[in-house]
């Protein structure tokens, strides 16, 4: 009797409670040459964010121009918010696994510890390091605002 019972409510709650499988969110940031923007815009290329089953964001991208030394060092990729704050680097981990072959930068893909939607809605920014007179400035080459799929 007892386990009927435990059967009968185990198949209520199966077949009453509602599917809740929460949709991955995905966006993108599409690179587009801009030779009349100041700073002049040489990246393309385009980079999208998905959202893994642990919390997590993976990010797959490339580039197809813009891109003129080999060296993963000299450049930096970095997220910024709509006040120019830097708030998420993601250097470290793109320069461990980036091939440049210049003007390209082949396919990558690694996870950040975020969600998609914290992400949405931030500049991309694509810059090379170029030292001068001692100093090393970063030159944006690129910037693409992170945008939610539809």
């Amino acid at each position: 009797m007892l386990i009927r019972l435990l059967t009968a409510i185990l198949i209520a709650a199966t077949v009453t409670a509602p599917a809740h499988a929460a949709t991955p969110v995905e966006a993108s940031a599409s690179f587009a040459q801009d030779l009349l923007h100041v700073p002049t815009y040489v990246v393309e290329g385009e980079v999208d964010f998905e959202d893994t089953t642990d919390d997590q964001t993976k990010i797959t991208g490339h580039f197809t121009q813009g891109y003129t030394q080999p060296n993963v060092e000299d450049y930096k990729w970095v997220l910024v918010n709509d006040a120019g704050k830097v708030v998420v680097d993601l250097t470290p981990d793109i320069r461990a696994i980036a091939e440049i072959a210049p003007p390209e930068v082949g396919e990558f893909q690694f996870t950040y510890k975020t969600k998609v939607k914290d992400l949405l809605g931030l500049d991309f920014v694509v810059c090379q390091i170029v030292e001068l007179a001692g100093l090393k400035p970063c030159f944006e080459l690129g910037r693409a605002k992170i945008y939610k799929d539809r």
